[in-house]
């Protein structure tokens, strides 16, 4: 009786299990590509022992149930055997294979599938499938230059190209740092597909970004936008790209005005939940010259306590409502910023704003804890305003306190000089005043 090839049923399950592994994933959606090959191979037709056939179709039975120990055990004792021919053993190293890959043993994996490809020994169908998983296995094993290399062999064999062969190349040039040869990889997989998978566009909009390509990624991010609007990094990233793109001060700013339109919209679509973002989107209003909003997107995000309230946001938000002549808002920021301040920077912002406000009394008391905390530059006209204040309370004494202290700077001295006079004179006017009522 002569040997029989491999069964029917032995062929099906070894091409389920030769089937693409899920680092490629769907390709439910993917079409093909038809091509003549390069290369072609012919092979004889192999032939199976009664005994290897049984042994075999043992651990086909043990592998349908995910009997894994019994599957290798069943492999390894045809191995032993010591009169095997080429296509029995390939046929088994292959099993073998597959039994690791099932366990995630994918180093022991790839040398069955190499000792198999180099045996040369099974039909077209499987060992080209088996090139193609060979390659896959690589790629994910981060092993990217051998992946490449058998996947451009098996390209040279096969006239039929997936989708998702095309992914395989662009995760691998992708980590290789060959940008642009992953995108064209990856442009090829999406022509070819009816649906290209979100992580197609994904990785095209990564190399974008690496080699500094942001209008071509915002392209790509748009049209991330139009599949899924609830995405919020692609809103973020959309924004950056805009802002990266170098260009004339007016693109710059059109640019800008861009970015600030998508954050925006992310914010009013309730997107935005990190500091990060509120803050770019308060930037973004304060660089379009926009400070009303500007102070209102910070004030509501310290509001919400996504932005920490400390004297740097504090004083960002003053100096916004400052810009937006809303002082009364302004004075209250400054102040909450004052007060977690250890210098009197602040406080002589409030100042300078209550004396042009003439809210005498208010201005005095910012101004003194200014001098008091100190670390402000030129004091001097700390002091300068500080007798403003008090002169016009009446406070003549005080005032010339503090005149005659920023006189002490000789920045200040100029003005200082002519406040003294301005109360040495009216001290005089007072005393020639009371002269006369007295001689009356």
């Amino acid at each position: 009786m002569s040997a029989p090839r491999l069964s029917a049923f032995l062929l099906a399950l070894l091409a389920a299990f030769a089937a693409p592994l899920a680092v490629t994933g769907s390709h439910a959606a993917a079409q093909e590509i038809k091509q003549t090959p390069a290369k072609k191979r012919e092979v004889k037709a192999g032939l199976l022992s009664e005994r290897v056939h049984r042994d075999l179709t043992r651990a086909y039975d043990a592998i349908g149930a995910e009997r894994w120990q019994d599957a290798m055990a069943a492999v390894n004792a045809v191995l032993a055997r010591g009169n095997l021919n080429d296509y029995e053993r390939a046929v088994a190293v292959q099993l073998r294979g597959h039994v690791h890959a099932a366990q995630g043993r994918y180093n022991e994996a790839l040398r069955d599938f190499e000792e198999v490809i180099r045996l040369d020994q099974l039909p077209n169908p499987q060992h080209f499938q088996l090139m193609y998983q060979t390659a896959q296995i690589y790629i994910m094993q981060e092993q990217f230059e051998r992946g490449l290399r058998r996947l451009d062999e098996w390209l040279q064999y096969t006239d039929t190209i997936p989708a998702g062969a095309f992914e395989l190349q662009a995760v691998a040039y992708s980590q290789l740092g060959r940008y642009r040869e992953a995108i064209q990889a990856i442009d090829r997989a999406i022509a070819l597909s009816d649906k290209p998978k979100e992580t197609w566009y994904q990785l095209k909009v990564a190399m974008h970004f690496e080699l500094k390509e942001y209008a071509q990624a915002a392209r790509v991010l748009e049209l991330l936008i139009e599949r899924d609007p609830t995405r919020k990094n692609y809103w973020i990233q959309l924004a950056s790209s805009y802002l990266a793109q170098e260009g004339s001060e007016q693109q710059k700013k059109q640019n800008e005005a861009r970015a600030l339109a998508i954050m925006a919209l992310a914010h009013r679509m309730g997107l935005l939940d990190r500091e990060s973002e509120w803050v770019q989107l308060y930037q973004l209003y304060a660089a379009n010259d926009i400070p009303y909003k500007a102070a209102q997107i910070l004030e509501e995000a310290i509001g919400k306590r996504i932005v920490e309230p400390n004297r740097k946001r504090w004083e960002d938000l003053a100096n916004s409502w400052t810009a937006a002549r809303e002082l009364n808002k302004a004075l209250e920021a400054y102040g909450r910023a004052a007060a977690l301040a250890s210098d009197g920077k602040l406080d002589l912002q409030r100042g300078f704003i209550l004396v042009d406000l003439e809210r005498w009394a208010e201005a005095e008391e910012a101004l003194a804890a200014a001098v008091r905390k100190g670390g402000i530059d030129r004091p001097c006209n700390a002091y300068l305003l500080l007798g403003m204040a008090q002169f016009e309370q009446g406070k003549v004494a005080a005032a010339q306190r503090s005149f005659t202290e920023a006189a002490g700077d000789e920045r200040c001295r100029s003005a200082a000089s002519q406040w003294l006079r301005h109360l040495e004179e009216a001290r005089e006017g007072r005393a020639r005043v009371a002269q006369a009522g007295a001689a009356n």
